[in-house]
């Protein structure tokens, strides 16, 4: 379809989703956690906002695409993706007129949207606005409060302070730092047959410790 401008902005439709048959872990369980609580704050007019962060592989833009999913088939709530950098203050002005309930995604928020260093807000910078600092309406509530922002990032130390220690702003902060053992036992049982060959994925990853992935 084509695409509708508005100062700069446009929506693009895009396909669905697609996601595995099998799903492990507590997938589901946060998913519905973060669901069932962004209803019931859209309906109090207030927005809600989720971190995920981790290392890749870890399964965070798997989460947010499950939670896309279960907002659309369940509730008809459409996902928009930001996968590009914006100016935070025009951004948040092109969704303030997006009145219906939506999930906004942020992935690889950190990669798009960069923080000031510390030296940076001491001293001054070229920079005209720490792009984090920018987007912080976002989640005030400045735009409509019917919202679930959602952001993945790889590297915590490069989200801002500022989003994470207010509260209200990040409601639920996930961390992934890998697969876990039950994961990798479940997925062995569902798609290996020889014992042995499941007894030495588990040595793979018991020797990658905490840091094993999906990549």
């Amino acid at each position: 379809e084509q695409s509708a401008s508005y100062d700069g902005f446009y929506l693009e439709s895009s396909p669905n989703f697609s996601t595995p048959t099998s799903i492990y872990g507590d997938i589901m369980e946060r998913t519905d956690r973060i669901v069932n609580t962004y209803l019931d704050r859209a309906k109090r007019f207030v927005n809600t906002g989720v971190l995920l962060s981790g290392i890749k592989g870890s399964g965070k833009t798997f989460q947010a695409k499950i939670i896309s999913n279960v907002l659309r088939e369940k509730y008809n709530i459409p996902t928009l993706i930001v996968s590009a950098t914006y100016n935070p203050t025009k951004l948040a002005l092109y969704l303030k007129d997006i009145t219906d309930p939506a999930y906004i995604l942020f992935e690889e928020f950190e990669k798009f949207y960069k923080v000031m260093s510390k030296n940076e807000r001491t001293h001054g910078s070229d920079s005209p606005v720490d792009m984090q600092d920018g987007l912080l309406t976002l989640l005030d509530g400045v735009i409509n409060s019917n919202k679930l922002f959602v952001f993945t990032c790889n590297t915590l130390r490069d989200i801002n302070d500022l989003l994470l220690n207010r509260p209200g702003r990040v409601w639920y902060h996930f961390a992934y730092n890998g697969i876990s053992d039950s994961i990798v036992q479940d997925y062995c049982n569902e798609n290996l047959d020889d014992e042995n060959e499941k007894v030495a994925v588990q040595q793979i990853c018991n020797y990658f410790d905490d840091a094993f992935t999906f990549d």
